[in-house]
């Protein structure tokens, strides 16, 4: 059964666009504390622009970007932050990988949710 707008498939996107906005956000403050501001800009102002076009449409596509996006930052923030040459604070660390964390789950959520049955 698939709920259509303004039922369950809907919230999943809502909380999926509201946690990739404050995803974004945060890449955006964040960057001006990292070696190159601009990469870390781009990266939010793209994770929160991929949050508002969830938010907006009904399309899997920025779906499934916000999940690529999320991942590489998690997975980042996993293995290459902690071990670069002057590593960020563990709770700098440790907020970005709840942040990302939540994204990728609430992405992979809703993607799951929109599946159409066959």
């Amino acid at each position: 059964m698939v709920i259509g707008i303004g039922g369950l498939e809907n919230r999943w996107r809502t909380w999926l666009a509201i946690a990739a906005g404050v995803l974004g956000i945060a890449e955006v403050i964040d960057a001006f504390s990292i070696e190159v501001p601009a990469v870390g800009i781009v990266f939010g102002l793209a994770t929160a622009a991929l949050g508002w076009w969830t938010w907006k449409s009904r399309s899997w596509i920025p779906v499934v970007l916000v999940l690529v996006l999320s991942a590489f930052e998690l997975v980042s923030v996993i293995f290459v932050y902690p071990n670069s040459a002057d590593p960020p604070p563990a709770w700098r660390l440790a907020i970005f990988a709840v942040l990302s964390a939540i994204v990728l789950i609430l992405a992979i959520v809703s993607l799951l949710r929109s599946r159409r049955p066959v």
